[in-house]
């Protein structure tokens, strides 16, 4: 760790999330973490029209520093928004190569 996140303010604590992770890459501008909890999100099948689940275990995802607070070597807060955001891409990429889907495909992913 090479640089100093911002403290987490009373007034940022309902916006932001602790997340327990292992530091993958860093760059001047974002880290690269390993979410070490397995993770779940909804995917709404083309077959049946239902809903089905999938959980990832270890996914990675790209944060930038700027949203980052309290950060340390194996926990901080990171804003929920965006952490989401990301999360929901990585499962989409993962599911549509699962299932065979191109970017044009509809696919809808959620968290319940």
């Amino acid at each position: 760790m090479k640089w100093k996140s911002k403290t987490l303010t009373d007034y940022e604590k309902y916006s932001y999330v602790p997340v327990e992770y292992a530091l993958v890459k860093e760059t001047p501008k974002a880290i690269r973490i390993k979410i070490d909890k397995p993770l779940t999100r909804y995917y709404l099948s083309n077959k049946n029209y239902n809903y089905e689940s999938i959980t990832i275990e270890g996914i990675c995802v790209w944060i930038p520093k700027s949203i980052v607070r309290d950060y340390t070597d194996k926990k901080a807060y990171i804003w929920v928004t965006l952490l989401r955001k990301n999360v929901t891409k990585v499962f989409e990429k993962y599911i549509r190569a699962k299932l065979g889907l191109n970017k044009e495909e509809p696919l809808t992913v959620v968290m319940r």
